[in-house]
This record gives C-alpha cells, sequence and structure tokens, in this order.
C-alpha cells in the first residue's frame, strides 16, 4: 500500500487562544479535501495523510521537516501574491526548488478550484437553505467569471465572497460572507461538493499530483 503525506496550506493551527468551533472547522477543511482525495484514491490502494499546515511558510516547514524525516510526503499551496508558480518555488522564503516535483499548486487560490465549478456554490447554498436572489441569472454568466480562466483570476477568493453576496441571502436576509469570517466555516462544505475528476481534468497541478500518487503503486 502507498503511505503519503499532503501537507496543505489553509486552515488554523490550534493554540491556546483558538476559539473551539475555529478549529472545528479547521478540521472539517482537512476531512473535506481528504474525502475529495478519496474520491480517486482508494483507501485500499492509497494510506493517505492529510495535514493542514495553516499560513504558507509554516506549511512548507512542516513538509520539508518531513522530507529531512525521510517520509514520503508533498505540499499543496496557493500561489497568491506570488507572480507565478515559479516565482513562488524560488521565492527565498519557501526554497522549493529542490523539491519542485512534489510541489503542487492550487492556482491563485484554493478559491479557483470551487469557482470552476459553479454549480457547487448552488448546491451548498441549498444545503444551507439560503435564498436565492436573481433566480434569472446563471452563476456562470456573471461578469466576474464568463468567459474568465478561473486559473487566471487574481484573488478568486474575493470572487467567491462576491458571488455569494450577489446571488444569496440568509434567513435574516443577510449576505453570507465569504471573506469576512465565514471561510472556514463555508470552505470545506463547498470541498466536499467538487468534482475531483474534474478538477483533475481542469487543472495541470490536480493532474500532476494524482499522477505522482498513483505511480507510488507501480514502483511497489
Amino acid at each position: 500500500m502507498v503511505s503519503i503525506t499532503i501537507y496543505i496550506e489553509g486552515g488554523i493551527l490550534p493554540n491556546a487562544n483558538t476559539a473551539a468551533t475555529t478549529v472545528d472547522n479547521s478540521q472539517r477543511l482537512r476531512e473535506s479535501f481528504n474525502k475529495l482525495f478519496r474520491q480517486l484514491l482508494k483507501e485500499e490502494e492509497f494510506d493517505l495523510k492529510v495535514e493542514m499546515g495553516g499560513g504558507e511558510k509554516q506549511t512548507v516547514k512542516f513538509f520539508k521537516e518531513a522530507i529531512e524525516k525521510g517520509e514520503d510526503a508533498i505540499v499543496l499551496l496557493d500561489v497568491y501574491a506570488h507572480e507565478s508558480k515559479q516565482a513562488k518555488l524560488e521565492a527565498p522564503d519557501f526554497d522549493l526548488l529542490d523539491h519542485e516535483a512534489v510541489v503542487f499548486f492550487m492556482v491563485r487560490e484554493m478559491e479557483a478550484w470551487i469557482l470552476s465549478q459553479p454549480v457547487v456554490i448552488e448546491e451548498y447554498a441549498k444545503k444551507e437553505r439560503l435564498k436565492r436572489i436573481k433566480a434569472e441569472v446563471l452563476l456562470t454568466e456573471d461578469e466576474s467569471i464568463k468567459d474568465k480562466d478561473v486559473q487566471t483570476i487574481n484573488k478568486p477568493s474575493v470572487i467567491l465572497h462576491t458571488l455569494l453576496g450577489r446571488y444569496f441571502r440568509t434567513k435574516r436576509d443577510k449576505k453570507p460572507k465569504y471573506n469576512k469570517g465565514g471561510k472556514l466555516k463555508i470552505a470545506p462544505k463547498m470541498m466536499e461538493l467538487l468534482q475531483f475528476k474534474q478538477l483533475e481534468n481542469d487543472f495541470d497541478d490536480v493532474k500532476r499530483l494524482i499522477a505522482h500518487i498513483q505511480s507510488k503503486s507501480n514502483t511497489l
């Protein structure tokens, strides 16, 4: 059986000052990533350990420590503030060029995955019983994503926040807030609804990641 640890940027590392609900939501984010991977990587073939690393620097630190211990590990990061994947690999704060083969990116941010499957936003809203407004307008027709390659969107999290506020209302008739305290609560629920096979088709780094893990089974 293939055993591998995936270190993922995101979530909150528990500490004495972290609220229990925040820790729970971070744990659910880890579980949502695990469920996502399990759509393609079956338990009887792959022993996956998913670890949320918090911020990008801490995530890379955890990843490098695992590599130094001889563990089989990969890391999944946002590109975010860097201009490109290459720029992030070369950045002195990360120094990842020597590990390039096992470094993978969620493009600018994780939310690019969600924007690539707008139906997930609708499904999430139904599950949460949000009221749909402007029902005549499809999310795919919104100017923020229509005819755009989500991999080139600078801040996908901002666009997701905008879409939720533009097309949905809570029971109290308030705009749902993603970037203002709602990210850790909302993201795991949306991630669980994604189709990982579609992500593999749409994102080169997802395809690389799956191929890398699956190749391990051929070397045993």
